[in-house]
C-alpha cells in the first residue's frame, strides 16, 4: 500500500534497497550450500574448494550487499517515515544488523580458522560451527524478509 503514495522520487532508492537484499540472500544462500557440501564432502578433495568458495563470498558478497542494504534502507526509512519508524521496521533493522555484524563477522572468523586448520590437515569442531551458523543466519534472513514483506501492523 506504500507502494502507491510513494513518490516516484524514492523509486530509486527502494530498487537499490531491493537490489542489495537479493543480492544478501543469494550469497548467503550460496554459503549456506557450499557449507553443507563441505559437510557431506567429509577429507574430499574438494573440501578445501568448498571452504574457500563460502569464505569469499562471504566477504566479497555479503559484506558488501549488507553495507548497500543498509545505507539504501536507512535512506528509505528516513525519507518515508522520518523519526516516526514503525516497530517492525526497527525490529528489521536490529535483526539484520546482529545477523550480518555478529553472526556475519563470526562466520567469517570460523571460515578462516577452518580453512587454516584444513591446511594443517584436520578441521575439528569449528568444521561443524561452519556448515550449520549460515542455515540459522538464512534463517533469520528469512524472518526478516517475512516483517519487511508482510508489514504487521501497518
Amino acid at each position: 500500500m506504500l507502494a502507491a503514495i510513494r513518490p516516484d522520487t524514492w523509486n530509486w532508492l527502494l530498487f537499490f534497497h531491493l537490489l542489495f537484499a537479493f543480492a544478501l540472500v543469494g550469497a548467503t544462500i550460496t554459503v549456506v550450500l557450499t557449507s553443507l557440501a563441505a559437510a557431506r564432502a567429509g577429507n574430499g578433495g574438494h573440501l578445501p574448494l568448498l571452504r574457500s568458495v563460502a569464505l569469499w563470498t562471504s566477504l566479497g558478497v555479503v559484506v558488501p550487499s549488507f553495507v548497500g542494504l543498509r545505507i539504501f534502507g536507512g535512506l528509505l526509512a528516513d525519507r518515508e517515515y522520518g523519526d516516526n519508524a514503525p516497530d517492525w521496521l526497527d525490529i528489521s533493522f536490529g535483526l539484520t544488523d546482529i545477523v550480518v555484524l555478529f553472526g556475519g563477522v563470526l562466520l567469517i572468523l570460523v571460515q578462516y580458522w577452518v580453512i587454516r586448520r584444513l591446511r594443517g590437515g584436520k578441521a575439528g569442531w569449528p568444521a561443524q560451527i561452519a556448515n550449520y551458523l549460515p542455515l540459522l543466519l538464512l534463517a533469520t534472513m528469512t524472518a526478516v524478509i517475512v516483517l519487511m514483506a508482510g508489514k504487521p501492523g501497518s
